[in-house]
């Protein structure tokens, strides 16, 4: 393992050295060692005869004649002997008389032809940028660049190859070249391995090329081979021997037929699963919920956890603000001012007051929020729309339409939800209102009914405290019949729902049409 800084500035021709398992081949050699260098001259014509024919220009079975075969400059002429060849230069030639009976002439040949193969000779230019191929006895040979002259039955050319070319396999030759920033797959003795930049010669008749891989791709594998680059701010998912692992920032190789890649994740996803290896973070103002043994979880301090286990299971993340998180047992209920919540714990009710609450109970249940802030409810039909009208019947048979609405607040909250439910609170209010104010206007003439002066409910101690007030100053104290009855049923109301249920009737609004 290293770092991406030491990965990128390394020469990885030292990989060889460092880890000869993986970027080493055990048959590489030299490629002078195996190249065979050129035995002629192209500025030098006689070379070419003195390597055809055995050391000498001057073929035996031929003497100068100026009558003879012409053979011009540039050019040479084979010669059959009784079963060899021979090669005669430039001139005029003719076959001595005493190798007229096994001698023969054979073709003339240019010697610009970059290859002359006439039966055991052979003549090949090997040009600039090229390597020549052939077979001797056998046996693989490379030619290197220049003029290469042979008279042997048992030397064959096969074919050019350019220098440039990745791979010259060659029988049991081959010649790899690793551009920089590369490396070169190659199995040899069923051994895979990675080549570092550079030209590989190998003399190997079980090696195979399998191409180029680029050295800062993220992931390179070649069978059990493994680079994982794993960049900064992320981790590298493998598993080995079917175990699950996470790796760190920098570059990581293996040598391993069990390992197998899952993938690369960014650090700053909230959650990375991986097997039984679980990598979460929690952020300020949130909440991680898991479960451990069969044990639900609650983490609010924020960091990054990593557990790896079996019996681990990361669930979600939630935000902190939330007023009900939940995860089996344990629970985090947040009540806000204006409301409380609604739990039962064992079966009996437990009212929770505005803060933070935490339960860790199986048995505490929770059931809801409920509002203690100031409700209305428009006094209407059932089944009407929230705009229409309440029909009511004065006393004198006339039909009145009422448009209302009362105004309560929860003063008792056990009390109510004991007494009521938290569910049939509104209902109760709703019908409780229709009815009585259905009873007074029943019991009132039409001529008797006037808008009340007084808004706002108040208990009946503090009505007649007012009027017996108002009779010791001398003023009015028997208002008009509609504002009595309406003010002596809102004060009975509101005293009758505070002391039974908990409810306080704080305001009625009401219009008559």
């Amino acid at each position: 393992h290293m770092s991406l800084s030491e990965w990128t500035s390394l020469d990885k021709t030292t990989l060889a050295s460092s880890l000869p398992t993986i970027f080493a081949v055990d048959t590489e050699c030299e490629i002078e060692s195996i190249i065979r260098p050129p035995n002629a001259d192209d500025n030098d014509p006689d070379s070419i005869l003195k390597a055809a024919n055995g050391g000498s220009a001057l073929a035996r079975p031929v003497r100068r004649v100026p009558w003879g075969w012409l053979v011009q400059v540039g050019e040479i002429m084979v010669l059959h002997d009784n079963g060899n060849i021979q090669v005669v230069g430039p001139g005029r030639w003719s076959i001595k008389w005493n190798h007229l009976l096994f001698t023969s002439w054979g073709p003339r040949k240019s010697v610009r032809d970059d290859l002359i193969s006439v039966s055991n000779f052979t003549m090949v230019r090997v040009r600039r940028g090229q390597l020549g191929l052939a077979v001797e006895n056998g046996k693989p040979v490379l030619l290197q660049e220049g003029l290469h002259v042979y008279n042997n039955p048992l030397f064959s050319f096969v074919e050019f190859k350019g220098v440039d070319a990745q791979h010259v396999s060659h029988i049991s030759y081959h010649v790899v070249r690793v551009p920089r920033g590369s490396f070169g797959k190659i199995k040899e003795q069923n051994r895979v391995k990675l080549l570092p930049e550079g030209t590989h010669t190998v003399n190997n008749a079980v090696f195979e090329y399998c191409g180029l891989v680029d050295s800062i791709e993220a992931y390179i594998n070649h069978s059990n081979i493994h680079i994982i680059q794993v960049p900064k701010g992320s981790v590298g998912l493998v598993n080995e021997s079917n175990f699950p692992r996470l790796l760190s920032e920098g570059v990581h190789i293996y040598d391993s037929p069990t390992l197998k890649f899952v993938g690369l994740k960014s650090k700053l996803e909230p959650q990375i699963i991986h097997g039984t290896i679980s990598r979460f973070r929690v952020q300020k103002g949130e909440v991680g919920l898991a479960w451990l043994d069969n044990e639900p979880m609650l983490i609010e301090d924020p960091g990054t956890y990593l557990i790896d286990s079996s019996n681990f299971k990361f669930v979600s993340l939630k935000s902190a603000v939330e007023k009900n998180i939940t995860l089996g047992a344990k629970k985090i209920l947040t009540v806000n001012a204006g409301e409380v919540g609604v739990t039962f714990k064992a079966g009996t009710l437990a009212v929770l007051v505005p803060g933070r609450h935490y339960i860790d109970a199986i048995d505490h249940i929770f059931d809801g929020f409920l509002s203690t802030q100031q409700l209305a409810i428009k006094l209407t039909p059932e089944g009407a729309t929230d705009d229409a009208l309440l029909t009511c019947e004065t006393k004198d048979l006339v039909n009145i339409g009422i448009r209302a609405d009362v105004f309560y607040r929860i003063s008792d909250p056990e009390q109510a939800i004991m007494q009521v439910g938290r569910e049939f609170i509104p209902e109760l209010v709703k019908e409780t209102s229709i009815a009585t104010l259905n009873n007074i206007i029943r019991s009132t003439a039409l001529g008797e009914i006037a808008q009340s002066s007084q808004p706002s409910a108040q208990s009946e101690a503090e009505h007649q405290n007012g009027v017996q007030t108002a009779q010791a100053m001398g003023a009015a104290s028997a208002p008009l019949f509609f504002d009595k009855a309406h003010d002596q049923f809102l004060a009975k109301l509101h005293d009758d729902f505070k002391a039974r249920y908990g409810l306080e009737i704080t305001n009625i609004r009401i219009e008559q049409f």
